[in-house]
């Protein structure tokens, strides 16, 4: 149902993405906000911190980081 939902969603505004987008989304977020990989991790639902760093390292490295003195 939430598929079906989502997908009908897409087509009616011309958006093409999927839900599991959005999951990418949120994480690249919190981490160009300045949050640790353990914050991060817990959001997630990772079940521990590797599985984050393998999936989003490339965003701490070249993530926006408006406050740096806060990571």
């Amino acid at each position: 149902m939430c598929s079906y939902r989502t997908r009908h969603r897409c087509e009616r505004t011309g958006m093409d993405y999927k839900l599991h987008d959005l999951r990418h989304f949120h994480a690249s977020g919190l981490i160009a906000t300045g949050y640790d990989v353990v914050t991060v991790q817990r959001a997630l639902g990772h079940s521990n911190a590797t599985v984050t760093v393998n999936n989003y390292s490339q965003f701490w490295a070249t993530g926006c980081r408006p406050d740096p003195g806060r990571c």
